[in-house]
């Protein structure tokens, strides 16, 4: 229905496409118009519809499918011109993503071991880290770990604590946890002095089963005239070789499966020659080879030997073959690298590890007859001769292995001082003890008599080096009655502990000890079903 009216005009009333004229006024006017409506057939009832009619999917679907097939064309343009102006874009960000780090930046990238167990196997990625994360300011973490120190101070009135994870304190220390910062992983980005650097540090897994050492990458990224800030960097956080105390000597374990050595617990007293109560030609004999040996590097590069010397101690247990190793450690300032055959060990393994020893380091390998049978023993299987431990251990190390571990291709011939002890020389195959494996044979036997009287002076300091009692301990530990058994350094100097207040007591009780000792080692093998000759 439309109602119009022009000025000077009827009004027009037009219903249905039916018009016509009307003259009255407004109040009959609009008793015909709703007459009119009423009676007409205008649909009138739509304007009552509900929203939700109006928006039924009956009525939308027919108009969204006329648009599409009416505009489709105009459709695909414009979502071709997107998906253009989406690659482009990217394109022109990673165009200007290379043009910023190969004009703009500069990067420097380190690479560093951390062991699966928590060790640090590199010293200067882990000072790097350290020195990154406490002289920038950025996105940092922190790592909570146990840490070993002590309430004590030291010179310069800060707390004396280890750096290393595998220190055992004495008694004065304690274990507390840390707040230590690091360099997080993931992309860090930094100031320093100032100036922007970003850190990226990433983890690459390890490769091998022997191997659990996992691999970091560390990138330095920061503007290219900021050059000399890398080097500074680089320059400072260079880990400080801490003084060595020559008064100490430092004893590193084998830590197998990350390949490097770790300290045991902290630097030990040295030994003096001069305190070993043993036969003096053999101390001399083994001092003086490895002096020589070690003012030989040139003759022995001239011709074309391997710069590297063996030593076997052999003899009963207990009588100073390891205290001897010790000695001649501290008497050439070296420290000792102690190395079980029986760990989780590889051909491969055993060879790292002799070529990445310490410095001016004897490596020492103690009982080496318990590890491997002579391959001349009658009834001795390929696995008791070949094998570790007769492969019963969770060792993989095969004979093989450790013979080109001592003078195979890729062993170590920078000066090396390879010392191993056995009680059962006798056992040892030949090939393991030739010349090149093994150069000096020492034999460090039972107390002679002027081992057992230097050992009663220098217990009984307050006895006169003359007088009778020095005889009467010899005559007395001479005399003994242990149905054949012999007395070693060891259980003397157990005997002389245990009467350290008494030489007296010390010469009268000294069968009644030794008795129980034995068998209570007899007790003790028994009890494991071990049966020795």
């Amino acid at each position: 229905m439309q109602f119009s009216s022009e000025s000077g005009d009827l009004p027009q009333i037009s219903v249905g496409g039916v018009s016509s004229h009307c003259s009255f006024d407004d109040t009959e006017r609009d008793e015909v118009c709703s007459k009119m409506v009423s009676n007409s057939s205008f649909p009138h009832k739509s304007s009552s519809l509900s929203h939700e009619q109006l928006a039924a999917p009956s009525s939308v679907l027919p108009l969204l499918v006329s648009f599409l097939t009416t505009h489709w064309v105009l459709l695909i343009s414009i979502s071709l011109i997107a998906f253009l102006l989406w690659r482009s874009l990217n394109f022109l960000t990673d165009k200007g993503f290379r043009f910023f780090r190969k004009f703009v930046t500069i990067s420097v990238q380190f690479t560093g071991g951390i062991s699966n167990s928590g060790s640090n196997a590199d010293a200067g990625y882990h000072s790097l880290i350290l020195w990154l994360a406490k002289h920038t300011k950025g996105s940092h973490s922190q790592k909570i770990a146990p840490k070993t120190v002590t309430s004590k101070r030291n010179e310069d009135g800060e707390d004396s604590d280890s750096d290393d994870e595998n220190y055992r304190p004495s008694p004065d220390y304690e274990y507390v946890y840390r707040h230590t910062p690091t360099v997080g992983y993931g992309v860090n980005d930094a100031f320093y002095k100032g100036r922007w650097i970003r850190l990226s540090r990433s983890v690459i897994s390890p490769t091998t089963k022997v191997c659990s050492t996992s691999q970091e990458i560390l990138i330095i990224t920061t503007f290219f005239w900021n050059k000399s800030l890398l080097s500074e960097i680089m320059e400072l956080s260079k880990p400080k070789p801490k003084k060595k105390d020559n008064s100490k000597l430092v004893i590193y374990k084998a830590m197998v499966e990350e390949l490097y050595w770790a300290r045991m617990g902290g630097p030990k007293k040295k030994r003096p020659l001069k305190t070993l109560i043993l036969d003096e030609q053999t101390v001399t004999r083994v001092v003086s080879d490895v002096h020589k040996f070690l003012d030989m590097e040139s003759w022995y590069l001239e011709r074309g030997i391997p710069y590297r010397r063996g030593y076997l101690l052999y003899g009963p247990p207990g009588c100073g073959k390891s205290s001897i190793v010790k000695a001649i450690a501290g008497e050439l300032n070296y420290d000792i690298c102690i190395f079980s055959l029986s760990q989780k060990l590889t051909d491969n393994a055993l060879t790292e590890l002799f070529n990445s020893a310490p410095e001016k380091s004897i490596i020492l390998l103690e009982d080496i007859d318990a590890a491997f049978k002579s391959r001349d023993t009658d009834g001795a299987t390929a696995r008791e001769t070949n094998l570790a431990f007769e492969g019963c251990s969770q060792s993989a190390l095969t004979f093989m292995g450790l013979l080109n571990a001592l003078d195979g291709v890729a062993s170590a011939d920078d000066g090396q001082l390879v010392f191993m002890t056995t009680n059962y020389p006798e056992r040892l195959d030949p090939a393991l003890v030739r010349p090149g494996r093994v150069d000096l044979k020492i034999c460090v036997d039972y107390p002679s008599d002027a081992q057992i009287e230097g050992m009663f002076k220098k217990f009984y300091p307050e006895v006169d080096p003359e007088s009778e009692m020095v005889g009467q301990f010899l005559k007395a530990i001479r005399g003994l009655d242990l149905g054949g058994q012999k007395v070693s350094m060891a259980m003397l100097q157990g005997l002389m502990v245990v009467y350290r207040e008494d030489p007296k007591d010390a010469i009268d009780k000294c069968e009644e000890h030794f008795k129980e000792q034995f068998a209570n080692c007899r007790l003790a093998r028994d009890k494991c079903g071990l049966l020795y000759s």
